[in-house]
């Protein structure tokens, strides 16, 4: 992954991602939170959840894993 690409991928994604848990849902320690889509807005959203705090952390995704 190039410079560029990254960048793209950091404001693109992970600010969305990141900013939805953070600032609009605001959850509290050792509060749950389920994370539907689990592509980078969604790993972000996991990533934060858990600098918050959140217990469990649950990620859905439609597709299996492997």
């Amino acid at each position: 992954m190039s410079w560029k690409n990254s960048r793209q991928f950091a404001v693109s994604s992970l600010l969305p991602g990141a900013g939805a848990v953070l600032n609009m849902m605001q959850p509290a320690a050792e509060q749950s939170i389920a994370v539907y889509g689990v592509g980078g807005v969604g790993l972000a959203g996991l990533m934060a959840a858990r600098i918050a705090g959140c217990d469990p952390i649950i990620a859905v995704d439609r597709l299996p894993v492997g």
